[in-house]
């Protein structure tokens, strides 16, 4: 004998309400992430991480570490990601809080709260589990010497590893690293198509705030800018 044609229709309204109950109910677990160490980053940070308007990050992850309280490099996020700055394929970013500003586009992001005025081109993950798994060696005193140089547009600056004093590198103007740690006074970047190369590991203590906004504390032999 077949039910009447309104059975099917009150079991269904029944059955509904405990079947969304259950999946609001199941938690999401917390990301977990163990990099392959410091250098599997090419900008890493305990606090904050700010890649600037027009950057292009070409390998090497981006993260901060911690959860932090303040004060941040900008937006009040661990990392934010400038205008029109491009992060490549295959390049992760790990924060807490991740901004991403007009223009900008990244690849995969883990994250626990996201503002979004760009592009994610592959995949989100949250939430994330803090702080991240990367050893921090111990960092050097910052020891920064007295020449200074001006890097004038379009031209190419190299420098060995030691201490200098304010280093400005203007627009479409490069500067060179060939590795070893540098204690830097200041280190100015132009507003468009500056670059800093790394030729091999690097370590750079900023003296200042200034300094330490434009260059992350410790790169690895990445093209940054």
């Amino acid at each position: 004998m077949r039910n009447p044609p309104f059975a099917s229709s009150v079991l269904f309204r029944c059955l509904t309400p405990i079947i969304f109950l259950a999946v609001f109910l199941i938690p999401l677990a917390p990301v977990s992430v163990s990099a392959e160490g410091i250098s599997s980053f090419s900008v890493f940070a305990t606090n904050s991480t700010w890649i600037r308007y027009g950057a292009s990050v070409k390998s090497g992850d981006i993260g901060t570490r911690d959860a932090g309280s303040g004060p941040w490099l900008n937006s009040h996020s661990e990392v934010t990601i400038g205008y029109n700055t491009y992060v490549a394929d295959g390049i992760s970013i790990y924060a807490d809080s991740l901004k991403i500003r007009h223009g900008g586009s990244v690849f995969d992001a883990y994250y626990n709260e996201l503002t979004n005025n760009g592009t994610i081109r592959g995949h989100e993950y949250t939430p994330l589990a803090l702080p991240l798994d990367v050893s921090l060696p111990e960092f050097p005193t910052p020891a920064p010497g007295t020449d200074n140089y001006d890097v004038a547009r379009g031209r190419i600056l190299t420098l060995e590893p030691g201490g200098y004093g304010k280093i400005k590198v203007r627009r479409n103007a490069t500067l060179i690293l060939t590795g070893g740690t540098y204690h830097l006074e200041d280190l100015d970047l132009g507003s468009c198509g500056s670059k800093v190369l790394f030729q091999a590991p690097t370590c750079q203590p900023g003296a200042n705030r200034d300094a330490g906004e434009r260059l992350t504390y410790l790169v690895f032999g990445r093209i940054l800018l």
